[in-house]
């Protein structure tokens, strides 16, 4: 089905959707048992990613495994951030741990 066309509306599965529709679409995947899960795993990750960078020799890149893991960890922290932006762009801001996460997420990227 073809909602209102506006300039909010975008192109997504074949279907013109509105952004409040992405949103709220958004929030539920955002508030989920999985979503939860995922972080819990993210964490153990990345602490998993510290001991291994610390024991590593130094100038070691610590191989193709590392960083896969390092990039798939950077993907989701990506995702996460746009996540909580498109929910609520005008509040995103004033938040002080979402400028943080806006913050590690460039330098991780970066």
């Amino acid at each position: 089905a073809i909602l209102q066309e506006s300039r909010n509306d975008v192109f997504a599965c074949g279907k013109i959707m509105s952004m409040e529709h992405i949103r709220v679409s958004f929030k539920r995947l955002y508030f989920t048992q999985e979503c939860a899960t995922v972080y819990l795993v993210l964490i153990a990750i990345n602490i998993a990613l510290i001991c291994w960078t610390l024991s590593l020799p130094t100038g070691s890149t610590g191989g193709t495994l590392f960083i896969i893991a390092q990039v798939c960890v950077n993907l989701v922290l990506v995702f996460e951030v746009l996540i909580r932006y498109i929910n609520n762009p005008l509040i995103f801001w004033k938040e002080c741990s979402n400028a943080f996460d806006m913050f590690v997420m460039i330098l991780a990227v970066a």
